[in-house]
């Protein structure tokens, strides 16, 4: 395989590099928009009714704390909400790792090329 050939490859692979980029970037701007679209203020305090409503459901007969149905379904949903909130903060620090890495990338073979 030729110098000019392998080139050729590797611009290719940059190009099909920075189509992905832009396409993660795009998803994540589409979610964020979609969350702050999603987090209206009726939205919030609705949930807080409803947990509130939860926390609150006695239990049929059951003896101790812990054991009423409210804060084992208050509780399932914390959990709940609590593994998708660490989801969203590794993803969002995952892309954010990605993009300081292309960029790192991309200047380093702009730095081999000049």
């Amino acid at each position: 395989m030729s110098i000019r050939t392998k080139l050729a490859v590797v611009d290719m692979a940059e190009a099909d590099c920075a189509v992905r980029r832009a396409t993660i970037a795009a998803a994540w701007r589409g979610l964020k928009q979609e969350s702050e679209r999603a987090a209206t203020p009726g939205r919030i305090v609705g949930a807080g009714l409803v947990a509130g409503f939860l926390s609150g459901l006695p239990g049929s007969g059951a003896k101790g704390p812990g054991l009423a149905l409210g804060d084992k379904l208050f509780g399932m949903a914390l959990e709940g909400a609590f593994a998708s909130i660490s989801a969203v903060f590794a993803a969002g620090n995952a892309a954010a790792n990605f993009e300081q890495g292309a960029a790192a990338a991309e200047s380093l073979s702009s730095a081999e090329r000049g």
